[in-house]
């Protein structure tokens, strides 16, 4: 729904995600070039997000833990 790689997906923290400007925006420190990127998400996404992700931490995890630092 998103276009974006999976991984890219399943690692996406809450914080860049904008519900109502219906956008993810990736920090430059996360890009190769250092530049901030804006993916736009379609409608399916938003509901998507919003049924399911919650208000803080990783969008998308089954346990609720973040393990990208372990």
């Amino acid at each position: 729904l998103t276009g974006r790689r999976r991984w890219e997906t399943l690692s996406l923290v809450r914080s860049q995600v904008d519900l109502e400007k219906a956008t993810i925006t990736k920090p430059g420190s996360e890009t190769n070039n250092s530049k901030a990127h804006i993916i736009h998400l379609s409608g399916p996404a938003v509901t998507e997000v919003r049924q399911t992700a919650p208000v803080t931490g990783l969008t998308f995890t089954t346990t609720g833990v973040d393990t990208r630092t372990r």
